[in-house]
């Protein structure tokens, strides 16, 4: 907060000292040049610094201290004086309005213009600001955002995008709203008295179409580089029959249980990726920050696609609810179309989708969601309350358990993951304390972008403050399942440890993306009861849907059950069949079966 108080200072002193230097001496009133003096200098800025290689718009995200260096400091102190005595030697003749009615609808209408030209500058800000927080995320993981509840969001992302976007678009719009309402009454200009250029009616309808359609034409060809305009079409208009051609109902498969049915403890891993393994284990780090997970893995049970370590794609799944719709129900979240309102409020999530909660409810099993946030986030908690009759344990549930003081809040997202891990073991020995079976699903929290959360346990380790987050989370879960290992239910318990998806933290693999390493997601498999073989096998995280099953002992006929397939199996995957790349491709399209079937 204080290097955007102090940016936006830097920006704006020179840009109002220059305007109030030439006061006397200019006939158009303070406000107006003003706003005409920011706007101009602004330009200018934004034009150089992208010349030189910043993100358009930049000068609203970036770190002040690389942004106005002395050299752009003066050229901001130049262009601004320059433009200021500029304007002394301009004159407006403007029209008199005589009647209030008048005045007002023009006030109307230089707001309306005002905000028209405002959105491109939105458009390309909002653009930059999701580049810097998220990365290139995809669609179904925008619109979902956007058409769906934000009651338990991390507080961080909201205030940095009313400070760094919200506020940059309310300055800008005051000040066109002043350039236009003074561009609106002008019907003459004069220079130095020497020469004076009419302002008909027709001209500045002209004038400002041509500077609309330019505005605009900028915004979407800077926000087509980052977010392609031709995949949203795709996922919302072009169709495809790919997924009722290679779904697979689990309602109509049948699935035979042991006669002992086994637990579940399925612990999503906030954001673990294989790339933080050491380049020798199929990483791509100099130094292998998950040594624990990864020994755990190796101890155990994993799939690969490779002779080392190369986990799960994250297909269209990309975002944490979505991957808990893939892991769980074999298919991609999706949306039939950009103006639906099929989870607005969440009444009926998905309810078509029979998922791994579905079976175990109607095996017996007593389930459990637990996270450390509002559970009711991205529709977690419906997802998990529909589908399988869980009960979800979140921070207002660890309030009345007192695991945290009321009204504890970390300014994450709720309680870290030190406090989560307790949390789980007294549910876990309660739930190992009932008759019947239960599945136990947690997700952690503390390596959740940007930079992670540094709790209490983490030390100084790295350099980058993300590499100690996911160390300090590295060794935390490997003492809690060392915890588990030791309790009584292990023995009749199957442990899945995996990445929900991805890692959205853009900066931090910069260096690891322009390297072309392919990013996959962590997997480990812990006293499961499927006949693993080592074979490698290309794969995502809708495998995990059947492949969870078969783990758990479960016989699945004919070994897929949604799009994914039993990875115990020999049975070729989605991704075996037609490669990652193309699969996105096809599963990006809108499904007429999808609507009907699931929403």
């Amino acid at each position: 907060m204080a290097d955007f108080v102090f940016k936006w200072l830097v920006l704006l002193l020179p840009i109002i000292i220059s305007t109030r230097a030439f006061n006397k001496k200019s006939k158009i009133s303070f406000i107006y040049r003003l706003s005409f003096v920011f706007l101009i200098t602004l330009l200018v800025l934004v034009l150089v610094l992208h010349f030189f290689n910043y993100a358009l718009f930049s000068i609203f995200i970036i770190d002040f201290t690389a942004l106005f260096s002395l050299k752009v400091f003066l050229l901001e102190i130049s262009v601004s004086f320059f433009v200021s005595y500029l304007l002394t030697s301009i004159d407006i003749t403007t029209i008199k309005e005589t009647s209030d009615k008048k005045k007002f609808k023009k006030i109307l209408s230089s707001s309306f213009y005002a905000l028209l030209l405002t959105l491109p500058f939105i458009i390309i800000i909002s653009k930059h600001w999701a580049l810097v927080n998220f990365g290139k995320v995809q669609w179904d993981s925008i619109i979902f955002s956007i058409t769906t509840p934000q009651a338990g969001a991390n507080p961080s992302f909201i205030i940095s995008f009313l400070i760094q976007v919200v506020f940059p678009g309310a300055v800008i719009f005051t000040a066109l709203f002043f350039c236009l309402r003074l561009f609106i009454y002008s019907k003459e200009i004069h220079f130095s008295n020497r020469f004076t250029i009419s302002l008909p009616k027709v001209l500045k309808i002209v004038l400002f179409i041509f500077l609309l359609l330019f505005s605009y034409f900028l915004a979407l060809h800077q926000f087509n580089k980052s977010y392609p305009l031709h995949s949203l079409k795709e996922y919302l208009f072009e169709d495809s029959t790919f997924i009722d051609k290679h779904y697979v109902d689990p309602m109509m498969v049948n699935l035979t249980f042991p006669e002992k049915k086994r637990n579940l403890i399925y612990i999503y891993l906030e954001s673990m990726e294989v790339t933080y393994m050491s380049k020798d284990k199929g990483g791509a780090m100099d130094h292998n920050i998950i040594p624990n997970l990864t020994k755990l893995a190796e101890e155990n049970h994993y799939f690969s696609q490779s002779d080392n370590f190369k986990g799960a794609y994250p297909t269209r799944a990309s975002w944490t609810i979505g991957a808990m719709v893939a892991h769980t129900g074999g298919v991609p979240l999706k949306l039939p179309s950009i103006s639906d309102a099929a989870y607005a409020d969440f009444e009926a999530f998905m309810p078509g989708l029979c998922n791994l909660g579905d079976i175990l409810n109607q095996h017996g099993y007593n389930q459990t969601l637990m996270v450390g946030s509002d559970g009711s986030y991205g529709g977690r908690k419906k997802l998990y309350e529909q589908h399988g009759n869980a009960e979800v344990l979140d921070l207002f549930s660890a309030y009345d358990d007192e695991i945290v003081p009321r009204k504890y809040h970390n300014g994450w997202w709720g309680f870290e993951d030190l406090y989560l891990f307790e949390y789980a073991k007294k549910e876990l020995l309660e739930l190992s304390k009932e008759d019947k079976p239960f599945a136990f699903t947690m997700l952690t929290v503390d390596t959740h972008h940007i930079g992670g959360y540094v709790c209490e346990k983490c030390p100084n380790q790295y350099d980058e403050q993300y590499s100690n987050v996911i160390s300090c989370s590295d060794r935390q879960v490997y003492e809690f399942i060392q915890w588990i290992m030791q309790q009584d239910f292990y023995d009749n318990t199957t442990i899945i440890l995996t990445g929900d998806h991805n890692s959205m933290d853009p900066d931090y693999f910069k260096k690891i993306e322009r390297s072309g390493y392919e990013r996959t997601v962590y997997n480990c498999f812990i006293n499961d009861k499927g006949k693993w073989t080592g074979k490698k096998r290309g794969f995502s995280t809708m495998d995990m849907f059947p492949t969870t099953l078969a783990a758990m002992g479960v016989q699945i006929e004919g070994d897929r059950l949604g799009l994914g397939v039993n990875l115990y199996s020999d049975k070729k995957t989605l991704i075996e069949k037609y490669g990652n790349t193309d699969l996105e491709e096809r599963l990006m399209k809108r499904s007429k079966y999808y609507d009907s079937k699931f929403l």
